[in-house]
């Protein structure tokens, strides 16, 4: 199951799939916050994501990194801000789980 999830103004920016909110092709260099250092989403995906008993959200950046965070940790860390694009939710990067996609391991 995958629900597109739109941004103000009317385009797709990622996608509720099996209870995560999943953005892809994120640069980090345009998107992550830096003051405070973090990622945010649209607070309406999160309710949304929350509605449909979501468990998560992951970010996969255009270099090859993987954020992953529970909703619990939007709701207890995260920051309300509203910088004109609509209100979203910050999460300090201290907060993510960070792993890199070209890693791996034979064993």
């Amino acid at each position: 199951m995958r629900e597109p999830v739109y941004n103000t103004k009317g385009q797709i920016t990622g996608s509720i799939e099996f209870g995560t909110l999943i953005k892809r092709n994120v640069d980090p260099e345009r998107h992550q916050l830096r003051k405070p250092p973090a990622y945010a989403i649209d607070k309406a995906h999160l309710d949304r994501l929350i509605e449909v008993s979501g468990s998560g959200v992951e970010i996969n950046t255009i270099n090859g990194e993987v954020l992953t965070a529970p909703v619990s940790e939007f709701l207890s860390n995260g920051i309300h801000i509203e910088r004109g694009d609509g209100m979203q939710v910050a999460l300090p990067l201290n907060r993510w789980h960070v792993r890199d996609t070209y890693q791996f391991s034979l064993w």
